[in-house]
């Protein structure tokens, strides 16, 4: 498709062209487009999966934060920050296990 733009009277024409790129088959397996093989990588169960897992580890990451700064001598602190650590890796692997059960990573 062309399309011809005349810019001003007396000024120079510009001309566009439209040119389709071509398919590449690697291309479309990366993004799980061209996809036979029941691969999920580019399908919405594959991004919710990848969200849950980023939302595990920034859970994971806050429960650590949140251990270290009740972490003092007293042993009941100990105690309750070796909770916090537990839970963030409890957390963290459910983040993954979505992950790896939705996207297929």
């Amino acid at each position: 498709m062309f399309v011809l733009f005349l810019l001003a009277p007396g000024a120079l024409l510009t001309m566009h062209m439209y040119v389709k790129p071509k398919e590449n088959k690697a291309d479309l397996e990366l993004t799980g487009l061209g996809n036979k093989r029941g691969d999920r990588r580019g399908s919405m169960l594959a991004r919710l999966g990848n969200v849950l897992y980023w939302t595990g580890c920034l859970l994971g990451i806050l429960l650590v934060v949140a251990a270290v700064a009740l972490y003092s001598d007293a042993p009941m602190d100990r105690l309750h920050s070796a909770i916090y650590i537990g839970l963030a890796v409890v957390v963290w692997l459910i983040g993954r296990a979505c992950r790896y059960v939705l996207a297929g990573r």
